[in-house]
């Protein structure tokens, strides 16, 4: 059993204890309750924390950060106490200025949307922004915006947000589109350099000595 114990003690009239007496009340059913909860809330967190991805929720009145998992240190090497203990400025301030209209639109839209719409839940927006790390450096993420709760008004309240680093993805195709526009400008300067030439016949013959190009 539980007990939650409460006493008052009669004191003397020169301050000396005489009696003690108080009440015990059976909390056991709300003990039960309260560990039922926290050990849902741990399995949570335990689940999120190996979930490559950043995962955090925050108050849209208060702004104040709910919960955050520890990729939030293992991804951009922040203290996940320090994100937890912070507001949601601490994370625009990190995004990166380009990046920010972006993000504060697309969330504002969501609000709205999901203020004006009975199917709240089912409300998602989802973009790529850059977050700077601890380091100094933008991390490329594409992040999923969703209604977490509503209030007493129906209207949001509480907003989670999923951000999936693919910083190797989009410094890939980057890379790759630095690579193909060098290899147009140099098949223009080719082109170029070839009609200027004039006083010989410049053709591209396969193994076969057939006639590619002139």
């Amino acid at each position: 059993k539980y007990l939650h114990a409460k006493g008052e003690v009669i004191a003397s009239s020169n301050g000396k204890v005489e009696r003690l007496f108080g009440t015990l009340q059976d909390v056991t059913v709300q003990k039960s309750i309260e560990n039922d909860i926290i050990e849902h809330r741990n399995f949570i967190q335990k689940v999120a924390d190996i979930t490559p991805s950043l995962i955090w929720v925050y108050n849209v009145h208060t702004k104040k950060i709910l919960f955050a998992n520890t990729s939030f240190q293992s991804i951009l090497g922040y203290d996940v106490d320090l994100i937890k203990n912070s507001d949601v400025t601490f994370i625009d301030q990190i995004i990166h200025p380009d990046d920010r209209i972006l993000v504060f639109e697309r969330k504002a839209l969501m609000i709205n949307k999901a203020n004006s719409s009975t199917e709240k839940k089912e409300i998602v927006t989802e973009y790529r922004y850059r977050l700077r790390n601890a380091k100094g450096n933008y991390v490329w993420f594409h992040e999923y915006s969703a209604v977490f709760e509503t209030g007493a008004d129906s209207n949001v309240e509480k907003i989670m947000n999923i951000s999936i680093s693919v910083n190797d993805q989009v410094n890939a195709n980057i890379l790759l589109d630095e690579k193909l526009e060098e290899l147009r400008r140099n098949e223009e300067r080719y082109h170029k350099m070839i009609e200027e030439v004039e006083d010989y016949a410049v053709l591209l013959l396969n193994r076969e000595g057939f006639i590619q190009n002139w």
